[in-house]
């Protein structure tokens, strides 16, 4: 989880500059995890790419329904953070 890019993104107004920016904030963190090599000039370019569409798709999607209204009983909570 990168809550540096969650906390970029809260309480902007979605836009293409501010939707880049959290998809190369994105690249930076993931390669800060994982190090750098010998790919990493590709995957930081793809990395951005696919968090800054998926951040696109999210805004344009329905949302999902909830598990209340799919008939499963109470209401969705947020996932652990990880380690918990």
């Amino acid at each position: 989880r990168f809550t540096a890019v969650e906390e970029m993104l809260l309480g902007q107004a979605p836009s293409d500059a501010l939707l880049a920016a959290a998809g190369e904030k994105t690249a930076e963190l993931m390669l800060a995890v994982t190090g750098r090599r010998w790919s990493t000039e590709y995957k930081e370019v793809a990395i951005a790419a696919l968090a800054e569409r998926t951040l696109r798709r999210a805004l344009t999607s329905p949302p999902a329904p909830s598990p209340a209204a799919a008939g499963e009983g109470g209401a969705f909570s947020p996932s652990p953070e990880v380690g918990e």
